[in-house]
């Protein structure tokens, strides 16, 4: 591991490093025992993976998440590449897909800074582009259209998280219903509000003009 300081995670109470540089969880207390990406089933936002309580590490061979029991643990893990950004930074590639990024629409999320990419219909955090919102992630409460997101960790909770939080009465406070259009909606205004300046500056630039008739 290259010496910087690595996020954390928790798996089955045990805690591993993310490191996107090697596409590895390292275990905190043995740094022999890794587990690799390339092992995991890896979809658009998520890895998954059965997680064996006594080796500490993915279980051998086949397996699925009807298997959980004491000792196996059917896991979710967010993308590595969004667990660890300054491990994602250290690829020279990275600077030019953040560059690109600055050119797109930014909207506030519940105080957290988020490009807008209409062209994937995704929000990307500006501090850390490989934490996105997906169109996947959409949902209808009381008929708005909108998502789920939790102010803690600047995304949205998986089903499962999300199931066992609406098991209660009421979500925890740092779960909030967010409304796209009212997302959507900052930029149309800073559209606008462009175009008015846009108008203005016309209109001072014509009336600054002298005439040049005789």
């Amino acid at each position: 591991m290259r010496n910087r300081k690595h996020p954390i995670i928790d798996i089955g109470s045990i805690s591993f490093f993310a490191d996107a540089t090697t596409e590895q969880l390292i275990e905190v207390g043995n740094p022999e025992n890794k587990i690799s990406v390339m092992e995991m089933l890896t979809l658009e936002d998520h890895h998954e993976f059965l997680f064996d309580k006594q080796s500490r590490n993915i279980k051998k061979g086949e397996w699925n998440d009807l298997e959980e029991s004491e000792d196996l643990i059917y896991i979710w893990i967010r993308r590595i590449e969004a667990l660890d950004p300054e491990g994602m930074r250290s690829h020279e590639a990275t600077t030019r897909i953040e560059e690109a990024a600055k050119d797109l629409p930014v909207v506030d999320i519940s105080g957290t800074k988020f490009y807008w990419d209409r062209k994937d219909a995704s929000f990307l955090e500006v501090n850390n582009i490989w934490n996105k919102i997906y169109k996947n992630d959409l949902t209808i409460k009381d008929g708005v259209q909108g998502f789920y997101f939790d102010k803690r960790c600047n995304h949205v909770p998986f089903p499962h998280e999300l199931k066992e939080y609406q098991n209660g009465s009421l979500l925890p406070a740092h779960i909030l219903f967010i409304s796209t259009q009212d997302v959507l909606q900052q930029t149309e205004n800073k559209n606008q509000l462009a175009d008015a300046s846009r108008k203005i500056s016309v209109k001072r630039t014509f009336g600054n003009k002298k005439s040049n008739r005789l």
